[in-house]
């Protein structure tokens, strides 16, 4: 099991990483920085956990949480963005993302999320 970081800026996937880490999952972590990396890591490996730039180009980030969805309920999208208005929530919930947090303010939020998810 696995958890899946797509984000195209280093510093953020390598915070992410830290936050996982440090929380001792067990679980195995790898990254993309586009949808069809993403794809191919969903499609070849068991993910638990994706946490999602929602701002991917294109608005494929939406496009990639349907996909997921698609692929398997079980799996937790957690998304993460900037500017987080009604509309971005609006999307996130109808393409099934779990967990909207704003990319810089709630990160710890990210943590708890995982946490919990790992006990169950």
């Amino acid at each position: 099991m696995g958890t899946l970081i797509v984000d195209s800026y280093i510093e953020i996937t390598a915070r992410l990483k830290d936050i996982i880490s440090e929380m001792d999952t067990g679980m195995e972590i790898y990254t993309a920085t586009s949808y069809e990396q993403a794809l191919q890591i969903i499609e070849n490996f068991q993910i638990k956990t994706i946490i999602l730039d929602i701002n991917l180009p294109k608005n494929q980030s939406f496009e990639l949480v349907n996909k997921v969805k698609i692929i398997s309920r079980d799996i937790i999208v957690i998304a993460l963005g900037i500017h987080i208005d009604n509309e971005v929530k609006k999307k996130c919930t109808y393409v099934g993302a779990d967990y909207l947090f704003d990319k810089y303010s709630e990160f710890d939020k990210i943590g708890a999320v995982i946490n919990i998810k790992k006990a169950v």
